[in-house]
């Protein structure tokens, strides 16, 4: 069969540039966490504090390291329009630019702590102390920069990471409240709110940001990397009974997530999405396929499921013909009123999301249709 839709697989240079910021967010946590035992002057007979600050200050170094091999390979991957400028100046990338940003900022804000500890015998230690009060703020903007802009955000991994960060930080930061001195309560109060509201907000922003459907579309993802443009063959207008019963004139929308499974020579992608804008229910569609040498799906044989709201299996058939960016399935069972187009409006295999429509697009033939198992 004929090419669906692009879907490039990532790269080593992808799972180097993720794998590197999400050590670096790790060591920024443990520096801030360790900095911030530093200036309550902890210490014991196995960690004197020169030793709390020997490790805090080389744990900043290597996040640092950690984030310039970040930078290098999202530029050297090639899959999103990335350019060295865009690693030291913020919101200027064509690529989730507000996300991105807020990484450039927090990697600025970064080097700026680091040279001024470096020189703080130069500086002074008032300049260096302000300067270093905006860690919490760059760390901060790491998180975010993470989860807005990172393609994988979804996964069990990276949410746990991000979660231990911020209750690393909360315990450190209630923590130092709990010794503060009694002279600074407004200080205290404000750092005390901080921690209680600002991961409740975190949380209901990943519920409707990143971890809702259409976030790559949402976050800034140029179209040519969300999966082609819709076919003018297929997706009407969503008009389909609400209960996700299927009918000659069934049309809906539809949007959900991607999993891949195998390599590139034996690829299966699994789409499981939930109807919308005209009927309740779910999809589910599985491919089998390869990717070509331009990155693409090439699908060799599918199929697809509509489930409506009661959890009733409404059509169950087999991929017969990709026109375009769509798929025509041919019902296994009789009973069924048509064949079925489903149109992938965007396929983001690295984001591991995908919208589109479905629709009856004419009554079942049997085999009357080319199946082109060779096309």
């Amino acid at each position: 069969m004929t090419v669906v839709v692009a879907a490039a697989g990532p790269t080593p240079l992808w799972y180097a540039a993720r794998g590197s910021g999400l050590v670096c967010l790790l060591l920024l946590t443990a520096s801030i966490v360790l900095g911030t035992v530093t200036t309550a002057r902890w210490s014991n007979e196995r960690w004197p504090r020169f030793s709390v600050s020997f490790v805090h200050r080389n744990l900043s170094l290597l996040a640092v390291a950690f984030l310039v091999v970040h930078a290098a390979t999202m530029v050297l991957d090639g899959f999103a329009p990335i350019g060295w400028k865009d690693t030291v100046i913020p919101f200027l990338s064509p690529y989730r630019a507000l996300w991105l940003g807020l990484g450039v900022l927090a990697f600025d804000l970064l080097i700026a702590v680091v040279v001024t500890s470096l020189l703080r015998n130069r500086v002074g230690a008032r300049v260096w102390r302000t300067l270093h009060w905006f860690t919490y703020l760059l760390w901060a903007l790491a998180v975010l920069h993470g989860l807005g802009a990172g393609t994988d955000t979804r996964t069990a991994l990276l949410l746990i990471a991000n979660a231990a960060c911020v209750v690393a930080v909360m315990m450190a930061v209630w923590w130092r409240c709990a010794i503060a001195r009694p002279a600074r309560p407004a200080v205290r109060g404000v750092a005390l709110t901080a921690t209680v509201i600002l991961p409740i907000a975190l949380v209901g922003w990943l519920v409707v940001g990143p971890l809702a459907a259409g976030w790559a579309r949402r976050a800034g993802t140029p179209s040519a990397l969300l999966g082609g443009t819709p076919s003018p063959d297929v997706g009407a207008a969503a008009s389909g009974p609400a209960d996700g019963t299927l009918g000659p004139s069934f049309a809906a929308g539809w949007s959900g997530t991607i999993t891949t499974t195998g390599s590139n020579a034996q690829i299966v992608a699994t789409v499981t999405g939930r109807l919308e804008r005209g009927a309740s229910g779910s999809i589910l569609v599985v491919l089998h396929g390869s990717i070509s040498g331009t990155g693409s799906l090439v699908v060799h044989d599918g199929t697809v499921t509509l489930t409506n709201a009661s959890g009733r299996t409404t059509f169950r058939g087999t991929v017969v013909d990709v026109p375009g960016n769509a798929l025509i399935a041919s019902p296994t069972s009789s009973s069924a009123s048509g064949d079925l187009a489903v149109q992938f409006d965007t396929f983001d295999v690295r984001g591991g999301t995908a919208t589109g429509t479905v629709q009856v697009v004419a009554p079942a033939r049997g085999d009357d249709f080319n199946r082109g198992d060779d096309r």
